[in-house]
């Protein structure tokens, strides 16, 4: 039988009542907001499956890897330009083996840039990256270790 809205259905239906106190609260109270729209079991379940967060399963591959630093890929970045060396924007990103890395040289170099440690010039397609300036204590002096 169809209710009036979820109030009527938890208070008349001991299938409902029991589905619902298993459900998270923030859930619960979502589906409070609700009240009118829900009349069956088969509705119930259907708005729970929909405000219920993701699976943890679904974020596996995503926190499966350890964010890359972003402090060793300046360090990095340093030891690659050293002696004046210029090299091109994209070739900082060659030999990435992770997503997090990629992300990390991207923050790095900005990171360098914001320092004034590096200068970016040329277009979009052929930008360069060089050392203009000297790299914080705390990256110079483990830069130079290796």
């Amino acid at each position: 039988p169809d209710y009036l809205c979820l109030t009527d259905l938890l208070d008349q239906d001991l299938s409902s009542y029991e589905y619902f106190q298993t459900l998270a609260p923030e859930v619960q109270t979502a589906l409070r907001r609700e009240d009118g729209s829900v009349g069956t079991l088969d509705e119930l379940q259907a708005r729970a499956e929909r405000k219920l967060p993701p699976p943890k399963a679904a974020f596996q591959e995503i926190a499966r890897h350890e964010p890359y630093p972003v402090e060793r890929k300046a360090r990095d970045i340093l030891r690659r330009l050293r002696d004046g060396t210029v090299t091109r924007f994209l070739q900082l990103f060659h030999g990435s083996r992770s997503r997090s890395e990629i992300v990390a040289t991207f923050l790095a170099v900005l990171e360098l840039c914001r320092s004034h440690v590096l200068q970016l010039t040329g277009s979009e397609t052929e930008c360069t990256v060089r050392q203009v300036g000297d790299p914080p204590e705390h990256l110079a002096a483990q830069a130079e270790e290796i």
